[in-house]
């Protein structure tokens, strides 16, 4: 049964991220609905507040602050300038909120920046312009697994979740090409406020028509949720009024690289898992 409440207050949801399974310590990568939660008594700075607490001194809190107007193909096509310092995030309230906070660091990505405060802020958001992927070995997502860090989703689905591109970039010989061929030149401000190129790939739109956070690929969102739910990677609970999950980024991994090994990805379709079980 849903569990709903008419005023939702940082205290609530610190205890609510308690029986959820957040601990001191910890390193957290948010996703994040703000209406989701219900009426937030101080809105999205005391879900931000209840966080921090809720990880402590020793913790993190990492959320996207993509810059994306349109698919990633669509974003770079513009040509904006990336500003880490200026850019704002478009992936929801909660994400602009921290980005605008003190003691906030951001990567350097024109469109898939992600923003850090606490004990490993700095290490994660660094070098993300130097990585040579965007999501693999030495980017934020992936310095997060290497924390042993914990994705959290507040009142979203288990579909948009970003950390599930790692695996691909970082397989060399994953099965779906789902970058387009084409290498844009993107301009970003530096560490230093000097204008400079990064070389970027964007996914392919037609090929992420079925990807598990789009709405074709709602049946593998239900497959996926379900069986992570069945191994015991997946744990729901709500916070406040939403529905929400966690998942340790080495689990979720781990679990991809097994669902390939029986020729599942987060592309796959009802009709393709059927043909591949028939066949």
């Amino acid at each position: 049964m849903k569990v709903t409440h008419s005023k939702v207050t940082k205290e609530k949801i610190i205890e609510d991220l308690r029986k959820l399974g957040i601990r001191e310590g910890n390193v957290l990568f948010v996703h994040s609905s703000l209406k989701s939660l219900g009426f937030v008594e101080g809105g999205a700075d005391a879900v931000i507040d209840a966080l921090i607490e809720s990880v402590g001194k020793d913790g993190t809190i990492a959320m996207p602050s993509f810059t994306l107007a349109g698919s990633m193909a669509q974003t770079l096509k513009r040509g904006i300038v990336f500003n880490p310092k200026t850019s704002p995030s478009t992936v929801g309230a909660i994400t602009e909120a921290f980005r605008k906070r003190k003691r906030v660091h951001r990567s350097i990505h024109p469109t898939h920046s992600i923003c850090a405060f606490g004990a490993n802020a700095k290490w994660i958001t660094n070098g993300h312009e130097n990585a040579s992927t965007n999501f693999g070995q030495g980017t934020p997502l992936y310095k997060i697994m290497e924390a042993d860090g914990i994705i959290l989703g507040l009142g979203v689905e288990f579909g948009p979740v970003t950390f599930a591109h790692v695996l691909e970039d970082t397989i060399t010989d994953f099965p779906i090409r789902v970058y387009c061929d084409k290498e844009y030149v993107a301009k970003v401000i530096d560490v230093n406020g000097l204008e400079r190129e990064m070389r970027i790939k964007a996914h392919d739109s037609e090929v992420a028509r079925t990807r598990i956070d789009k709405e074709e690929g709602r049946w593998i969102r239900e497959f996926v949720t379900e069986y992570l739910s069945n191994q015991g990677f997946l744990r729901a609970g709500y916070v406040g009024g939403a529905k929400s999950w966690i998942i340790r980024a080495r689990d979720l991994f781990a679990a991809q690289k097994g669902l390939l090994a029986e020729g599942i990805t987060f592309f796959t379709t009802r009709q393709q898992y059927e043909e591949a079980r028939m066949g």
